[in-house]
């Protein structure tokens, strides 16, 4: 893993499997802030990649274009299959909107508490 620089974040790939929807990569994530004790801190064995993680995502095509979508620490195959066994991107597009939602509301209630 090379270094940090300019607050851009790196990524280290440790495992690879080809799935349904696309291909699966497990992946240490280094967040690069300066005072980040994961990262750059003693808590990691010494044959272990440093970072955050390891955390799953598949990795699928759009138009041409490769999106990543975050899975979880434990391989789920199907958290984004649809019924007819293709990615679901009406259920990411509402899930997303939900959790949207959800936050907008947290910090309204937030707002309100302290006013």
């Amino acid at each position: 893993m090379g270094k940090c620089a300019y607050g851009k974040s790196l990524r280290t790939v440790v495992q690879t499997v080809r799935g349904r929807l696309g291909r699966y990569d497990l992946i240490y994530t280094m967040c690069c802030r300066k005072n980040c004790k994961t990262c750059y801190g003693e808590t990691k064995a010494v044959d272990l990649p440093m970072g955050h993680g390891p955390y799953w995502y598949l990795t699928v095509q759009v138009r041409g274009v490769p999106r990543r979508l975050y899975i979880g620490k434990v391989l789920d195959t199907t958290k984004y299959m649809g019924p007819d066994g293709r990615v679901d991107w009406p259920g990411i597009v509402a899930a997303k909107k939900a959790r949207s939602e959800a936050r907008r509301l947290a910090a309204e209630a937030k707002r309100l508490g302290k006013a």
